[in-house]
């Protein structure tokens, strides 16, 4: 049976035995694992679910209570502004003028939060809530920078995996918090890393999903330059959240678990008698309520998945985690099968 190891390894592990990990191997050229070809080893563990830490620190000026990030495409201020009252981080999206885009900005840094009601929300030295925004690599690229940072945006998120455009904004702006990708490649990942980026997405390349794969590679070049990781995309259940923490991402970005919520930026549509969130220009995604309610049972999952491998906090389950690989009927086997489920979970659909 194959083992995929901790993300400091990186390697696929033969164990004839499938108890003891003992050697590794590189895994085939282009070879490409997802979130469905692995299982979590459960391991001997003393955590309990509800006392683990969901804290994570992306950056100086950056930490988080649960390992939350949403993509831009779902997100402006309302979005953003739950998100961190929950203790994650939403990214505004750059589909607006640059106005707009600040101004959405500035309606979650003014914000004034009551810390009885939101105890862990995500705030900044002067507790104010955390709010990033989303930037291209076009023509209003330093005009936008400046504007946000006049919002006292927390961090840009650069949409380019090109290394000489992080460089220059680097350049431009020293203590600006630099989020940047989606990049895949380890090697663009460290040049990436070195020209200024503090965090690198990693996913949803070409239209792709984000691979198990992709993450332990860039995440081991993380690890070894003192940086961070987002896994971008991907996410079906909350299962998937622990096995791309486990992997070595400090956060995961959600897309369409988020896109389906009230405070998401598309509207609901009729889709076969069902309401529906459009996302993007043909895909649909069902509606879900309110997005407290879907972290709610997202974490629960994240936090009974910790317990399960004796983590107590995300840099443990990080540490410790190991991955079982299992074919497509052990996939199968893994979900509910042979009953019919009568009521959806918010964190798990088929």
């Amino acid at each position: 049976m194959g083992y995929l190891n901790t993300p400091t390894i990186n390697a696929l592990v033969d164990d004839d035995a499938a108890i003891q990990v003992t050697k590794t191997s590189s895994p085939e050229e282009d070879e490409k694992i997802s979130f469905d070809d692995v299982l979590l080893q459960p391991a001997a563990s003393k955590v309990l679910p509800n006392n683990v830490s969901l804290a994570t620190k992306l950056a100086a000026n950056i930490e988080l209570h649960m390992p939350i990030v949403s993509t831009s495409a779902i997100t402006d201020a309302n979005l953003a502004l739950v998100l961190a009252q929950q203790g994650a981080l939403g990214v505004i999206t750059s589909d607006l003028s640059v106005e707009d885009q600040a101004k959405e900005v500035g309606i979650v840094k003014s914000i004034d939060i009551q810390t009885e009601s939101t105890p862990n929300a995500a705030t900044d030295s002067e507790g104010r809530l955390l709010v990033a925004a989303a930037v291209k690599a076009d023509d209003e690229l330093d005009a936008r920078i400046k504007a946000l940072l006049d919002a006292n945006v927390d961090a840009v998120v650069l949409e380019t995996a090109d290394p000489a455009v992080i460089k220059t904004v680097r350049t431009n702006y020293p203590d600006l918090t630099i989020f940047a990708g989606d990049i895949v490649d380890p090697a663009i990942a460290k040049e990436a890393y070195t020209n200024g980026a503090d965090v690198i997405l990693v996913g949803a390349v070409a239209g792709e999903t984000t691979h198990l794969t992709d993450v332990l590679a860039v995440a081991k070049v993380a690890a070894e330059l003192g940086k961070k990781v987002i896994a971008n995309g991907g996410v079906k259940y909350s299962g998937d959240i622990v096995k791309a923490l486990s992997a070595g991402a400090n956060a995961v970005m959600l897309d369409s678990m988020l896109a389906g919520t009230d405070e998401a930026v598309q509207g609901a549509v009729a889709v076969t008698g069902t309401e529906n969130i459009l996302e993007g220009y043909e895909e649909h995604t069902t509606f879900n309520g309110s997005a407290a309610d879907v972290l709610f049972q997202m974490m629960g999952g994240l936090r009974s998945g910790m317990g399960y491998t004796g983590a107590g906090t995300v840099d443990e389950l990080i540490e410790k985690a190991a991955f079982v690989q299992i074919t497509k009927a052990g996939l199968i086997e893994s979900h509910p099968h042979d009953v019919q489920i009568t009521k959806s979970a918010p964190n798990y659909s088929k």
